[in-house]
């Protein structure tokens, strides 16, 4: 199956969730949908790992990740 690039139609309403979030989540429902059960999960730990860092870690290792 070739992978086209995505369409705004079909990220944007993922972004309601905030850019990171919502473009992680986007890939983790297509992985999970084209059966890609163990790179689902992948995005989901990132997912879990970001906002652990946000709420626990004030950003820093995004701040780092930045500069």
């Amino acid at each position: 199956m070739t992978r086209h690039p995505p369409k705004l139609r079909e990220v944007l309403p993922w972004l309601a969730l905030g850019p990171v979030t919502g473009l992680l989540a986007w890939r983790m429902c297509r992985c999970f949908r084209d059966g890609e059960l163990l790179l689902a999960s992948f995005y989901a730990l990132a997912i879990l790992g970001f906002w652990i860092d946000l709420i626990g870690g004030s950003g820093q290792a995004l701040a780092e990740l930045v500069q």
